[in-house]
This record gives C-alpha cells, sequence and structure tokens, in this order.
C-alpha cells in the first residue's frame, strides 16, 4: 500500500512513518524543504497541491499541525495554530478530490472539538458546545476535510520519552480501556468514541477501523 503523510517529521508522524514501513508499505512525506527520496516537497500556504503529486496514493494521512504549547495570549500564536492545521487539511482535502482515483484521507482532529460537557460522556453522536479558541479550531479542522474523508478525534499522545501537542491538550488522566489500548478517564467516552484511543496499530487498506489502538508500550502511557 502507498501512504502519502503530511507532519511525518511531529512525534505521531515519525512514529507512523516507521510503523508503515516495517509493514513493507510505500510511504512518502510531504515536505516543505528540498525534497529527499521519498519525499514530495508542497507549500500549502503558497496555493493549491498538484493532484499529480497524490496520483496511486492509497492513503493520504495528514498530522501537520503547529505545537498547541504556546501563550494562549498571542494572536501570531493562535493563527500558525488555526492555519497549520485548517489550510494544509484544506489544500490535501481540494487535491484528494481533483485525484482520478481518490485515495482515502486520514485526517487527525483534537476533542476539544467536543468543547465542555460537564460530566456528560462524549461519543460518536456528541455535539460540540462553546467558543473556546481550540473548540472553534477544531471545528473548522473537520470541516475543512470536505469532501467527506475519516476522522480521528485524538488527547494527547506519549512515548516513552514524550508526548505528541499535535493534538489540542488538556489533563488527562488515563484508564485501560476494555482492548490492549488506554483511554483518557477524563474523557469518559464510550466504546465508540473517537476521543477514547491513542496512537495507531498496524494499518490495513482504506477499510481499517477509526478507533486505532496502540502498537506497544512505546505509545501508551505509563502504568
Amino acid at each position: 500500500m502507498r501512504v502519502v503523510i503530511a507532519g511525518s517529521s511531529g512525534f505521531l508522524g515519525t512514529h507512523l512513518l516507521r510503523l508503515l514501513r516495517s509493514h513493507g508499505h510505500q510511504v512518502s512525506a510531504l515536505v516543505r524543504r528540498p525534497p529527499g527520496p521519498d519525499e514530495i516537497q508542497w507549500d500549502p500556504y503558497a496555493g493549491p497541491l498538484d493532484p499529480a503529486a497524490l496520483q496511486g496514493a492509497h492513503v493520504v494521512v495528514n498530522l501537520a499541525g503547529a505545537p498547541t504549547m504556546g501563550n494562549p495570549h498571542s494572536e501570531k500564536w493562535a493563527r500558525a495554530l488555526r492555519e497549520s492545521r485548517v489550510t494544509t487539511t484544506a489544500v490535501l482535502a481540494e487535491a484528494i478530490a481533483a485525484c482520478e482515483r481518490p485515495p482515502a484521507f486520514l485526517a487527525g482532529n483534537g476533542i476539544s472539538w467536543y468543547g465542555d460537557h460537564g460530566d456528560d460522556p462524549v461519543t460518536e453522536q456528541s455535539d460540540s458546545r462553546g467558543d473556546a479558541l481550540l473548540t472553534r479550531v477544531t471545528r473548522e479542522w473537520e470541516a475543512a476535510t470536505a469532501p467527506p474523508s475519516r476522522l480521528a478525534r485524538g488527547s494527547a499522545c506519549c512515548g516513552r520519552h514524550r508526548c505528541s501537542t499535535a493534538a489540542p491538550l488538556r489533563s488527562t488522566c488515563w484508564r485501560r480501556s476494555s482492548g490492549p489500548a488506554w483511554e483518557p478517564a477524563s474523557a469518559r467516552a464510550s466504546s465508540t468514541s473517537r476521543s477514547s484511543r491513542c496512537a495507531t496499530g498496524p494499518l490495513r487498506p482504506p477499510s481499517w477501523p477509526s478507533r486505532a489502538t496502540s502498537p506497544g508500550p512505546s505509545t501508551s502511557p505509563p502504568p
């Protein structure tokens, strides 16, 4: 399977790229610098992406996004937070729609989309509440995937030495789910919630499950 990844140099992207290649998949990384082997140059802020860059791909994954750790009073930080997610997603969605044989599109998002539900559980059917910055950004981020794609609303994912800040963060306690993965207890998500899983397992062709599970301890929170 051929996979194209945007944001392959981040925490999640690095692990996903390595995992896919270890399973024999062909992976191309979208980069803004001059490209090397198995890389495709793009600039999502300069204009559309040539659909030819995605021809032959089975799946396109977007994990691009500026770190969420920053000055919440900074307009520059807020603008980068939004544009690095919404703009990259919209550019990829448009290029995919223009492909002769459009690949599947796996786009990340954050649990901040749900907003403030108090102590109520959140599921796939829950609505988005409130006007907090991260909630507004994740709404636009999800809307930018049109035409339809597969979404993954995720919480922070931790490895042995660091955590991802690609997904909007909040204070999270972890518990074991009924399966092999960990899930954020504070989200109190049901087994059908997109926010109940961290990282990803071995990928399958475009019909793989949207609720990915951790491949091992390197992407799971400590016990």
